[in-house]
């Protein structure tokens, strides 16, 4: 990532979505795909507990898709409970008394 980021003249905070070739998955429709298959799960193994495992890149699609904007890394996890028709996200991590 970082070799291509400097051959296209990006900082290593910059996006490569911009410049994902166009056969390629686009970033909107990864959120997308993301989106519908955690809802299904959820829906489906509701109310019990369902963990969801990925890269980060699946869960910053996921992330933007449900609230536009980015995820910042930090490799938290967080619980997705059913409130009616919507889901809420919380981390499960009080990242205020950590320490890092």
């Amino acid at each position: 990532m970082a070799e291509l980021k400097q051959r296209l003249g990006l900082e290593p905070h910059q996006r490569l979505t911009p410049y994902l070739p166009v056969d390629a998955e686009q970033w909107r429709d990864t959120g997308e795909r993301a989106r519908t298959v955690f809802g299904t799960c959820l829906s489906k193994f509701a109310p019990g507990n369902v963990l969801f495992v990925s890269h980060a890149g699946l869960f910053d699609a996921l992330h933007e898709q449900l609230f536009g904007a980015r995820l910042e890394p930090n490799h938290e996890p967080y619980l997705f409970e059913p409130a009616g028709q919507i889901w809420k996200v919380r981390p499960l991590i009080d990242t205020s008394t950590v320490t890092r």
